[in-house]
């Protein structure tokens, strides 16, 4: 069975550029933490900091297959009482 995850991405999540065409800033998808969501990707640690896992994603269109790291940024709960992040 296959599972996708569609998402229309904003200018902000492609990264940016400046006028020299040199990147500033990398690329980016923020997780919804809902749990019908979460279901389609790997399952991630709350205990091991910064856990992670490699993602196949196809282009669309060109069948292009590149890989993204999937990060779970769990500071907050992994290490009690530091109030830093709790996103995916």
């Amino acid at each position: 069975m296959y599972k996708y995850f569609i998402k229309k991405l904003g200018h902000q999540e492609l990264g940016s550029v400046n006028s020299e065409g040199i990147p500033q800033r990398g690329r980016y998808i923020f997780v919804s933490n809902n749990s019908k969501i979460l279901s389609i990707f790997p399952p991630l640690s709350e205990v091991v900091i910064n856990d992670s896992a490699l993602l196949p994603i196809l282009a669309m269109y060109s069948g292009e297959k590149v890989y993204c790291n999937y990060i779970y940024h769990n500071d907050k709960i992994s290490k009690p009482g530091i109030r830093t992040r709790n996103e995916l």
